[in-house]
Parts: C-alpha cells; sequence; structure tokens
C-alpha cells in the first residue's frame, strides 16, 4: 500500500533531496544533485520565492521504503501576472510503478482544487531560474546537476494520467574550437560596433554576483530570488571564465564556464569546459527536455484532471 506522507521537518526534507541520488544510483548517466542546494531551494530562509509562493512538499512510501516524492508550488505572483490560476509541479521522481505516480499527483490535485487552481503545468520551479523540463530524449546521455534526469518509464506515467507535451526545449553540447572561427568573429565585430557592446571579464565572485542579477531581473519578478541564485553561482563557479557584455554600466548578457567535475578520471583543475552557460537560462547537453503540458482540473462534481490545450511557447518565462 503506498502512503504519500507531508514533509515537515528538516530530516524528511533531506530524504526528499536524496531520492533521486538514491533512485538513480546505478545509472551511469545520471550526476546527483547538490542536496544542501536542494535543501536551500525549500527553505523560505534560503529562497525568495517562498514571498509569493505557496509551496507543499511529499513522500510516498511503501511500507518504510520511499518510492516517490513530488513539490506543489502555487505561484501567486505568476498568477496574477498571466490571470491563470496554475499549480505547479517540481521534484516528481518515482519508481516504475503507476499506484505511486498517480498517487503523488492526486495529493497534489486535492491540494490545487483547494486553491481553485484550474490546471497543474510542470515539471516546473519557482521560476526559469529553476529546474524544469522532463527528458523524452538522450537518456544515454549524460546529464548536469542544473538540469532534470529522469528514466523512459517517466513519458508513459505522465500520459496515463493526461497529460500532454506543451513545448520542446533542446539542449546542446557546445564544442570548443581549437581556434577562433573567422565568421564568427566577422559577425560578433559587427553587433559589438552597432550596439556599442565591449566585453568585460568580472574581477571577483561578488561582481560576478552583482552582474548575474543586473543581467536577468527584468525577466523575473523578485529581485531576492535573482540575488540568491546569483550568491548561487558566485559560490559554485568561483572566478573560471566569466564574461559579461556591456552598454555602458549595463550588462545586457553574459555567460560563464566551468571545468567538468563530474568524470573521475579528470583532474579537478582540468581545461575541460563543460559547457558554456548563457544568462538568463542557457542549456547544455544533448538532449530533447520537455514541459508537460497543462492538465485542466475540472471544477465540478467528478472532479477529474480532463487534458489541457497547451498554447503557451517555451519563450514564454514562468514567474
Amino acid at each position: 500500500m503506498i502512503e504519500i506522507r507531508e514533509v515537515k521537518t528538516k530530516k524528511d526534507l533531506k530524504k526528499f533531496c536524496k531520492f533521486p541520488n538514491d533512485l538513480y544510483k546505478n545509472n551511469p548517466y545520471y550526476i546527483p544533485c547538490l542536496v544542501a542546494d536542494e535543501m536551500a531551494m525549500f527553505l523560505p530562509e534560503k529562497n525568495g520565492a517562498f514571498e509569493w509562493s505557496d509551496v507543499r512538499v511529499f513522500l510516498a512510501y511503501e511500507g518504510k521504503k520511499i518510492v516517490g516524492r513530488i513539490a506543489g508550488i502555487h505561484n501567486r505572483k505568476y498568477i496574477e501576472k498571466v490571470g491563470k490560476n496554475q499549480m505547479r509541479i517540481t521534484r516528481f521522481d518515482f519508481i516504475d510503478d503507476k499506484e505511486v505516480s498517480k498517487a503523488l499527483v492526486d495529493t497534489i490535485k486535492a491540494w490545487a482544487l483547494e486553491l481553485g487552481a484550474t490546471e497543474i503545468i510542470g515539471p516546473i520551479g519557482f521560476s526559469d531560474l529553476d529546474k524544469e523540463g522532463m527528458l523524452i530524449e538522450g537518456f544515454e546521455e549524460e546529464s548536469m546537476y542544473i538540469t532534470i534526469y529522469n528514466d523512459r518509464y517517466y513519458i508513459e506515467h505522465m500520459e496515463s494520467m493526461g497529460f500532454k507535451k506543451e513545448c520542446d526545449w533542446v539542449e546542446y553540447r557546445i564544442e570548443m574550437p581549437s581556434e577562433p572561427i573567422p565568421l564568427l568573429e566577422r559577425l560578433a565585430k559587427r553587433s559589438m560596433d552597432k550596439f556599442g557592446y565591449t566585453v568585460y571579464k568580472c574581477k571577483s565572485k561578488k561582481e560576478l554576483s552583482n552582474t548575474y542579477c543586473r543581467s536577468v531581473k527584468s525577466l523575473y519578478l523578485c529581485n531576492r530570488k535573482t540575488k540568491n541564485h546569483g550568491n548561487h553561482h558566485r559560490t559554485r563557479y568561483g572566478r573560471q571564465v566569466q564574461q559579461t557584455l556591456r552598454t555602458g554600466n549595463a550588462p545586457p548578457a553574459g555567460n560563464g564556464g566551468r571545468p567538468d567535475e563530474s568524470d573521475p578520471d579528470d583532474k579537478p583543475r582540468s581545461n575541460k569546459l563543460r559547457a558554456l552557460r548563457t544568462f538568463p537560462q542557457g542549456r547544455q547537453g544533448v538532449r530533447h527536455p520537455l514541459r508537460t503540458a497543462r492538465v485542466r482540473l475540472s471544477g465540478g462534481n467528478d472532479r477529474e484532471l480532463r487534458p489541457g490545450t497547451g498554447g503557451r511557447s517555451k519563450h514564454d518565462k514562468g514567474g
């Protein structure tokens, strides 16, 4: 029998955050998440998004064993912005048992109906600064800890519950050329001359954090959220290959790189770059993640999930 328990303590939150590491411990393509970072995402004192979001976190148990997890996010500020009462699901992981996945979604569904939500969307976090999407191709490609990895059986589970794909997001691995590419150099120079851009390399971790926040704050809803995310990059990425474009003092774009530390055969300080991360939401890897489509919540007596029509483009930013 499957039992759903709400996470109320930091001890249980740690179990929630560690679950995918246990689920995929024998999968060579999964890169373990950083548990401390994941826990910070669900602590109000660490995550500014709690100022405008209601959050509930659940674990699924079969006896004493954890067999699944899910979190629901009711982002009030984004709902006000777009005029649609949506419930978001995130950190949705489970064993290959449809009873488990359905019990988790039904739990979020019940809460969503209490709040008057008409749709469930996801996987998506507090904003587009968070992990989002679900893998539908490229299961044999090494994942990244900043993106979501899932097994192929997730697709069948989602479809059986009425979820429909809303859009495709494509991730690429960028191979660093050994020599400059003349065509790209000419295009870059033309753009810089036309718009007055200059390349500026950040000199410190603090400057990196501030630059990141200024680059993305206009795209999202709260400066505290972007500040927390900027501090994350400051502590994780240090001073390795960080630069930004500037027009005067305004940073319209930037990028950063760091060595690939997931391969035990690599030296810790190797020059192998994991990828080129672009602000605000560059993506790496070679795979196709998807955001599952909206699933409508009926307000009638049957209170059943009904597939939605989707229609939100991949350029439409979350809150």
